[in-house]
């Protein structure tokens, strides 16, 4: 897949026929991801590139639809968030405590509910919110999250895809 680093003007790919022009980079591997202002950028490993080039890049630099899929794949698989919430607390939890959502980190499905793994301003620890209450409370920060993380690839009707929709979460991945 071939993409440009932030330091050089974006070009999207739309064919896997395309040759690389001067200063285009392709996507080999995607090493990491970081939260940065509530926007998700990764770790880049730049095919025919030492370690030293890898840049932080955000989704829209990136052309790579199916390297971000086995990313979020294999991060699903291999990366188990432990949240201990007391459930019978007195003490104030999630919006109770009128702290101000930053970010939306996860999302996980329990007996046919969702919730959200929010981070807060002033708090280094996140809590599990019902998606319930982060749909009326921060709304934009819901579609935000879902926004970075919906891969949207279109092929023409040449005999090709003709689309398809893939988010990435812990669960199905079907579209």
């Amino acid at each position: 897949m071939v993409s440009t680093p932030s330091r050089k003007s974006v070009h999207v790919v739309k064919s896997g026929n395309y040759k690389r022009l001067p200063g285009e980079y392709e996507v080999e591997q995607i090493l990491d991801v970081k939260v940065v202002d509530g926007s998700e950028q990764f770790l880049v490993k730049w095919k025919d590139h030492d370690d030293s080039h890898n840049t932080w890049e955000p989704v829209g630099n990136l052309a790579c639809p199916r390297i971000l899929h086995e990313f979020f794949l294999q991060r699903s698989l291999t990366e188990e968030i432990v949240v201990d919430v007391e459930v019978n607390s007195d003490k104030p939890y999630g919006f109770e405590r009128g702290l101000a959502p930053t970010c939306i980190t996860g999302v996980t499905k329990v007996d046919d509910e969702l919730y959200f793994l929010i981070k807060w301003k002033g708090r280094k620890d996140p809590d599990v919110v019902p998606a319930t209450q982060a749909n009326v409370r921060c709304p934009q920060l819901v579609i935000g999250f879902y926004e970075n993380r919906c891969l949207v690839g279109f092929k023409f009707p040449n005999g090709k895809d003709r689309g398809t929709i893939v988010l990435s979460s812990r669960g199905s991945t079907d579209a």
